[in-house]
């Protein structure tokens, strides 16, 4: 996977460039979504300005993931109900990892990995394998 970016704060955080991202702090998962024909995933997460933080983070950052796209979800159900922000955290998984198992940029960097793993609290797994994976922010 080709990403633009690194992990960083244990699982809550990422590096884009210069600039940290506290993903699990300082924003809400505002959208998840996938294009028509299913090729291209969204998560959106917007900041949440009831939390004090650092004054360069972005309004808007856009986790989009591409080409040969394959999703893997927990419990659907519990995911679309209403994720849980502040259980929020940013992984990677291998395929020995179970639902509530994964990896850090370390080990993930020494091992390999096949796909970025995002937590929303309890139950709600979202697990991601695709050929890029890019984050950008507004």
């Amino acid at each position: 996977m080709q990403r633009n970016f690194s992990l960083e704060s244990g699982f809550s955080a990422v590096r884009l460039g210069s600039l940290l991202i506290d993903l699990h702090n300082l924003y809400t998962v505002a959208e998840i979504s996938t294009d028509p024909r299913g090729e291209t995933l969204v998560v959106r997460f917007d900041r949440d300005h009831g939390y004090e933080g650092p004054v360069d983070q972005p309004e808007h950052v856009t986790l989009r993931c591409t080409g040969d796209l394959r999703l893997a979800v927990s419990n659907v159900a519990a995911l679309l109900d209403a994720p849980d922000e502040l259980d929020f955290l940013i992984a990677y998984f291998d395929d020995d990892c179970g639902w509530g198992e994964f990896l850090d940029e370390d080990l993930a960097a020494r091992q390999g990995f096949d796909g970025l793993h995002l937590g929303f609290g309890e139950d709600r797994v979202l697990r991601i394998r695709c050929a890029d994976a890019d984050i950008t922010v507004g």
